[in-house]
């Protein structure tokens, strides 16, 4: 834990260090994204339900409007973030429940919930959502998550279920829009997976790289097995390795005039920009660094550019941390492959 502390307080400096450890371990400021799917009538009685309203600078999502519900939305989220089966599935369970109980209306609301096996509403990092916004995506355009799960079939199988928790089923049958794959992008030395490339060159794809997750690791409690006290700088140099054969898979998979957007939650320099300038120096003038909001992209950048604000610039990239914008760690950084 002493050998965590002196590396980023080195990287930050005192004077910034103490209050930006004490914004690590601080609860999460989570915000909620209303399943669009959802008819009118159901994103109205969410809101109402869960005392939502929109997010004042965030774009697409809602924040709470009490103190007491916004300390539920975080208890939740937590259990998401620890275990996405059972919290989606109580979530459900819940909806399921209250349909006996509810009037009319409400118990309409919750039945179409039930009916539609489909989440009324997600909880996340805001900062996660800037990235979502900072990918571009506009109607018609293919998008690859290269990074959607860290492998294994289970894992897999909790991925198609969150899928299918607020995704409508149509979207996920053999043909439809979405598409899941179990495969490891840094198999092949940089090589696009066979799995992943028959299905052509992408516009967009996000590269959501496994990183330290160093507010994770803040969070825990001491002693435990994947805290502090196991961390080693061996374990960053590790990651950056395996970040950057990803980001080179990324390269093999996207379209000319396409984009790549890089993101890690990590602290450390050597997952973030340190990647990005090692994958620049080995692709020459394939790519160029890109800003995260460019000019003609001001639908994809609203109220993003004024969050930016917040962040850390770094020398490719940006960096939210939770001392100055109340999400993160969230790095991110564009590459565009030129045309």
């Amino acid at each position: 834990e002493a050998g965590w502390h002196a590396v980023y307080q080195k990287a930050y400096g005192k004077d910034r260090w103490p209050g930006l450890y004490k914004a690590l371990k601080a609860t999460v400021s989570h915000v909620a994204l209303v399943n669009p799917f959802l008819s009118a009538d159901g994103k109205a009685r969410t809101c109402e339900e869960h005392n939502l309203r929109e997010h004042p600078s965030i774009p697409l999502v809602f924040e709470s409007t009490s103190d007491e519900h916004a300390a539920e939305q975080s208890a939740l989220a937590g259990a998401l973030d620890d275990n996405d089966e059972e919290g989606l599935e109580d979530a459900k369970a819940d909806a399921k429940g209250a349909c006996s109980s509810a009037g009319d209306g409400a118990s309409t609301y919750l039945q179409e919930i039930v009916e539609s096996v489909m989440l009324p509403l997600y909880f996340l990092d805001g900062a996660s959502v800037i990235a979502a916004l900072a990918l571009g995506v506009e109607p018609g355009m293919s998008v690859l998550d290269l990074c959607a799960a860290p492998g294994g079939k289970s894992v897999v199988l909790a991925l198609q279920r969150v899928l299918r928790s607020f995704l409508p089923a149509e979207y996920l049958v053999p043909g439809g829009r979405v598409f899941v794959t179990n495969v490891d992008a840094t198999a092949n030395a940089g090589k696009a997976p066979v799995a992943i490339a028959r299905f052509g060159f992408f516009d967009r794809v996000l590269v959501d790289a496994p990183c330290s997750s160093d507010r994770h690791l803040a969070r825990q409690a001491k002693g435990a097995p994947h805290g502090l006290a196991h961390w080693a700088s061996g374990v960053v140099k590790s990651n950056a390795e395996r970040q950057y054969d990803i980001l080179l898979c990324a390269a093999t998979l996207v379209k000319k005039g396409g984009m790549i957007l890089y993101c890690t939650c990590a602290l450390a320099e050597q997952e973030n920009d340190g990647v990005v300038n090692k994958f620049l120096k080995k692709v020459g003038k394939a790519f160029q660094v890109e800003a995260i909001c460019s000019s003609g992209e001001e639908d994809h950048c609203e109220g993003v550019e004024r969050l930016m604000a917040s962040a850390d610039k770094t020398a490719v990239g940006a960096l939210f941390l939770p001392d100055r914008s109340s999400f993160g760690p969230m790095y991110m950084a564009r590459l565009c492959k030129v045309g």
